[in-house]
């Protein structure tokens, strides 16, 4: 996806005033961010709450917060965060492996076969 840059802060009369800075990146069943706060701060990702949803901060995993009742989001600390949410369904990924063996599988029977018949042809050779 196309990165997308977001600035925010609160007012300059506000004590405490914390600016924001974000730089986001989409992609299918993945989303990347980098964001720089003068504060701790809770990122909330727009999709639905599910546990199928992984984050990692600076290359550490963290918990995924339901938010709001129904968003995800993870709480991070003041300065430079590089953020990645990533969604892993754990009944697609068996169900894909699932799916894999099932190829072998069957690509395995049907080399057997072919050889099986192949053998049979060379057998009924030899017998003529």
């Amino acid at each position: 996806g196309r990165p997308r840059d977001i600035r925010c802060c609160r007012p300059k009369d506000d004590s405490r005033a914390t600016s924001i800075e974000l730089k986001i990146v989409d992609e299918p069943n993945r989303s990347y961010s980098t964001v720089e706060s003068k504060s701790a701060s809770l990122l909330i990702l727009n999709e639905w709450f599910t546990p199928a949803w992984k984050v990692r901060v600076n290359g550490r995993n963290q918990p995924v917060l339901r938010v709001n009742q129904r968003q995800t989001g993870v709480l991070l600390v003041a300065g430079k965060n590089r953020v990645e949410f990533v969604y892993r369904p754990t009944l697609f990924r068996m169900l894909v492996v699932l799916n894999r063996i099932t190829i072998v599988l069957i690509l395995s029977f049907l080399i057997f076969r072919l050889y099986r018949d192949h053998l049979s042809r060379i057998a009924s050779s030899k017998l003529f």
